[in-house]
């Protein structure tokens, strides 16, 4: 009995690629979020807050609870 191989469109392939990327990351992010997340949760910070942490980017808030924990970003209040 030959082998019986699936062919993929390469249309298809590129798809699949960007999904597989796509999950890649997420599971990356969501690890990465869950460290900084039992860090933060004391401060009353909202699952999206720690995502936005994950960035590495300075972040702007009105709230004065990101001040205080160490992030390990440039935190920048936009209001006092």
């Amino acid at each position: 009995m030959a082998a019986s191989y699936i062919t993929i469109n390469p249309k298809d392939q590129v798809s699949y690629l960007v999904v597989f990327i796509h999950l890649f990351f997420k599971m990356r992010i969501a690890d990465a979020v869950s460290r900084v997340r039992n860090l933060a949760r004391k401060y009353g910070m909202s699952l999206v807050d720690c995502a936005c942490i994950q960035l590495n980017l300075p972040v702007l808030t009105g709230d004065k609870a990101w001040t205080k924990v160490d992030l390990g970003v440039k935190v920048v209040l936009i209001r006092d």
